[in-house]
């Protein structure tokens, strides 16, 4: 992804990439955005929020944090029907059962976590107009604003 990032982005000076893992190290530096994808998912609870609170504390007045993320239905009932939709699918895509085995095995690691939580853990860490702006299934993006 970030070979294809920085493609996409080559001799824009306004873009800068930070490569860190900020489950142990505390970010660094100010910015206008900070993106994620398909990667918070991975901590626990009080790990996603203590990243929420350094995000905030990152962005510049205005800036932007935008979560493409893994997310868990808000009920089991809700939670069931995504991962059966999930199977659906994937197996509609072509995927092997080998394939979607080793994904189940490695989906055991997800701590996954509702856009309700998820939000209401982003308007606690400061922002201000946040949304979820997709969602399919167990797949949602979330964005909130640093206030001016």
């Amino acid at each position: 992804m970030l070979a294809k990032a920085r493609e996409r982005f080559e001799g824009d000076t306004r873009t800068t990439f930070e490569v860190a893992d900020y489950s142990v190290a505390a970010l660094q530096g100010r910015y206008n955005a900070v993106v994620s994808a398909l990667s918070i998912h991975h901590l626990e609870d009080d790990a996603k929020r203590a990243l929420f609170d350094s995000i905030m504390n990152v962005l510049l007045p205005g800036g932007v944090f935008v979560n493409a993320e893994q997310v868990m239905g808000s009920t089991p009932a809700l939670e069931e029907r995504y991962k059966r939709e999930w199977l659906h699918k994937v197996r509609a895509l072509g995927a092997t059962e080998q394939q979607i085995s080793d994904s189940l095995f490695r989906q055991q690691e997800d701590r996954c976590a509702s856009v309700e939580d998820q939000m209401a853990w982003m308007r606690s860490a400061g922002f201000s107009d946040v949304d979820c702006w997709f969602k399919d299934g167990r797949f949602a993006t979330l964005a909130g604003t640093k206030p001016r």
